[in-house]
């Protein structure tokens, strides 16, 4: 019989320091679970500046928040943090004991349209295991969308994640991996789906081959990956087999315009993407992608954590859709640094860790 863990889970927000490659950084803050077990830290992510001061702001799972919770024991829970204050913004929690909500939870871009970015939050053992993932609005914490497993044991929520503007119309689509599901009939194949951010409606579904490919376990955008000018995913599959060799696991990259298909534009409300550099952390060349729905003056900058502008990473006159410009970050001290895009639509900022 298993023993009850006592792990609590506890979060700290820090910054590395510049100078002491040993030094182990300088708590901003710190989160901790509140009783044993609730395993707070499980998950988490940037979410942008959901309340407009300016500030990164991030979010914190709690998957098996426990008897304290408001809906039963392991029902879950996620905090929306301001990364200025600390202070909670959005406190999310699961629908019934068991839902392991805040087992996966995301910065989802601006899905709605409004200048703010949102945030995704997954509950893959809800409905019995079917699994569920949220969506949620950063400047109001309201609910946008909800996305449930097809059949009980699908696990949909498992992983979930900003997928970009894959359809090119101005809004960020969120991508919700579901490792469990038996798309026909191959147990635990595993299926990932991409949904329209302005929609709900579903773009793209990729199935895994072959039965315990667990297609879905992490699912991440990918930038554009093939020049098309709309972002792609990339999808795991930690159970695939390639080759025979057993459990070698795959990843691929997805993009909802192969060469040669059109996909038909939709209508939109403009907002302006700024996604997550990538690679992050990064110690050489970082990846600063964004895109605009309409031409427009651009200043894409990095900050410092004293709010000091160290690098003009792009600016003037772009045309709509998809811009990335690499940024050699070498030449930066290690440390924690935010990266911002001024627009006519506003400011969007991510962070990104400069590693040694």
């Amino acid at each position: 019989m298993f023993e009850r863990s006592t792990i609590i889970g506890v979060l700290f927000l820090a910054a590395l320091a510049y100078e002491d490659a040993s030094a182990q950084g300088f708590v901003l803050q710190q989160k901790d679970g509140v009783v044993a077990d609730d395993h707070l830290g499980r998950s988490l992510a940037s979410v942008g500046d959901v309340n407009g001061d300016g500030r990164t702001d991030y979010i914190v799972g709690a998957y098996n928040a426990g008897p304290r919770d408001i809906n039963g024991a392991g029902a879950g829970a996620a905090f929306v943090y301001s990364g200025a204050t600390g202070a909670v913004l959005y406190e999310k929690h699961g629908a019934a004991a068991g839902d392991q909500f805040g087992f996966s939870v995301a910065g989802a871009g601006d899905v709605d349209g409004d200048g703010r970015p949102d945030f995704v939050i997954g509950a893959h053992a809800a409905g019995f295991g079917a699994g569920a993932a949220f969506v949620y609005s950063g400047a109001t914490g309201a609910l946008l969308y909800q996305k449930s497993g097809g059949a009980p044991g699908d696990l949909l929520g498992y992983s979930v994640g900003s997928a970009g503007d894959v359809n090119g119309d101005g809004r960020a689509d969120f991508i919700v991996g579901a490792n469990a599901a038996d798309p026909g009939g191959r147990s635990a194949a595993g299926s990932a789906y991409v949904y329209s951010g302005a929609t709900g409606g579903l773009l793209l579904r990729r199935d895994g081959a072959a039965a315990g490919d667990q297609l879905g376990i992490s699912v991440a955008p990918a930038g554009d990956a093939n020049g098309d000018g709309k972002f792609d995913v990339i999808v795991g599959a930690g159970g695939a087999s390639p080759g025979g060799n057993l459990g070698a696991g795959s990843a691929y990259v997805l993009s909802l315009t192969a060469p040669g298909v059109s996909v038909p534009t939709l209508p939109h409300t403009p907002s302006l993407v700024l996604m997550p550099p990538a690679p992050n952390p990064t110690r050489g060349l970082v990846m600063v992608s964004y895109a605009l729905p309409q031409a427009a003056a651009v200043r894409v900058s990095l900050f410092d954590l004293q709010g000091r502008e160290v690098s003009l990473v792009d600016e003037g006159e772009r045309a709509a859709g998809l811009h990335e410009v690499p940024l050699d970050a070498s030449r930066f001290r290690p440390g924690l640094y935010f990266m911002k895009l001024a627009s006519t639509g506003g400011i969007l900022q991510q962070h990104v860790v400069i590693a040694r």
